[in-house]
């Protein structure tokens, strides 16, 4: 009873979170990996994960056209914040979908249910050998905002954009590739279909008119430590330019950031996190006109340094949200019981040929890790009973 009692008021811990996000927000990435960076790995099959990630920055900015001719200060900030679903559709597959709740605009309503993405990946595909995991993955962004072209943002517009990766995922455990330390590297190509597109309200804008399509690559780099309850990773991600927009654009930089996270597993099945990143590549505003130019002092188009905060939680299969840290592999040595049978009757029919001798050799070693990580839980759990045991009168 107690543990349906303290299950329940974490969901609705989490759901205090996400209501709260909804003034914030964070990258759009809700499948395995960092932050930015997304691992080539897949939920299984029947899977739903939900998350959200808020990211936010701020900063007091000198008012070179205040009212009444007096100079003064405006508050400059970032605000946004997206929800996630991802739903394991097949071994290699999985489906994303991700609206903006909230978008700030530099005023005080800002903008809700800005634009939606809707992504498919297909990862977990090994090559050359089982440490090494390959995917790749491809969104679309459709454009549900009302207002685009925004301060301080990537490069958004009234348009749709599509974009593809290449996913890589190498991990120093091959049995428990998603419980070990791995690094990850992501490639990607963004084009949006954007010609025709008035970026200003000003018709006559010579810079405001898109006359070629706006193409970028993205590219990514991340090292993910995952503990029993407490995660870190680092990662670098950053886009270059292939066709950049016209001056009239926010956001028309190439950029890199680096940074960290610290994540925390109450339960199996529910994360927080925490982070923050820091811009390296320099301070750079190619917008005409510029924000000095509009009297918003000499920012770049880009936030020097960001937080973030996000909450992760495995919605289905609804036995997870029950289950002990040692069901996970009772369960697994269940599922391999045909294939522990096979191997049994193949060897007791005729000599195991090189290919099996290896499966063999293999699924016994996974096995026995198993069996260690699972002995050294309910070594843990016995050392908690009696700390117990001991501190009641």
């Amino acid at each position: 009873m107690m543990v349906y009692i303290r299950n329940g008021l974490l969901i609705l811990l989490a759901a205090l979170v996400v209501t709260e996000a909804s003034r914030a927000a964070t990258p759009l990435q809700g499948g395995f990996g960092l932050p930015h960076v997304r691992a080539a790995w897949v939920l299984d099959k029947g899977y739903l994960s939900a998350a959200t990630d808020m990211r936010f920055w701020g900063k007091t900015a000198p008012q070179q056209y205040a009212l009444f001719t007096k100079s003064g200060e405006r508050s400059l900030w970032d605000l946004q914040n997206v929800f996630m679903l991802n739903l394991g559709i097949g071994a290699h597959s999985e489906v994303e979908l991700l609206p903006v709740i909230y978008q700030s605009d530099q005023s005080h309503a800002g903008l809700w249910l800005h634009d939606l993405q809707v992504g498919i990946t297909t990862a977990s595909w090994p090559w050359p050998m089982p440490a090494l995991q390959w995917g790749g993955r491809f969104v679309v962004t459709i454009p549900t905002g009302e207002r685009h072209n925004l301060l301080f943002e990537e490069y958004s517009v009234n348009a749709f954009a599509f974009s593809c990766s290449a996913l890589m995922s190498y991990a120093f455990d091959t049995s428990f590739p998603r419980d070990a330390a791995s690094l990850h590297l992501n490639a990607g190509y963004h084009i949006y279909n954007d010609v025709g597109e008035m970026l200003t309200d000003r018709f006559e804008d010579p810079y405001s008119h898109v006359l070629k399509r706006s193409q970028w690559l993205a590219y990514g780099a991340g090292v993910l430590l995952p503990g029993e309850r407490f995660d870190g990773g680092v990662e670098c991600h950053g886009v270059h330019w292939l066709q950049p927009p016209p001056p009239a654009a926010e956001g028309r930089e190439a950029y890199l950031y680096a940074g960290l996270f610290l994540g925390y597993k109450p339960l199996r099945w529910l994360q927080f996190r925490i982070g923050g990143e820091k811009r390296l590549s320099g301070d750079h505003d190619a917008t005409i006109p510029s924000l000095q130019a509009r009297g918003l002092g000499e920012f770049p188009n880009y936030h020097a340094w960001r937080v973030q905060l996000g909450l992760r939680m495995q919605v289905l299969p609804l036995h997870l949200l029950r289950s002990t840290s040692r069901d996970p592999f009772i369960r697994r040595a269940d599922e391999r019981q045909e294939l522990f049978k096979q191997i049994i009757d193949d060897g007791s029919r005729a000599p195991a040929s090189s290919s099996e001798l290896e499966r063999i050799r293999s699924e016994r070693a996974r096995a026995e890790k198993e069996l260690e990580r699972l002995q050294k839980i309910l070594e843990k759990r016995k050392e908690t009973e009696k700390r117990a045991q001991a501190q009641q009168p």
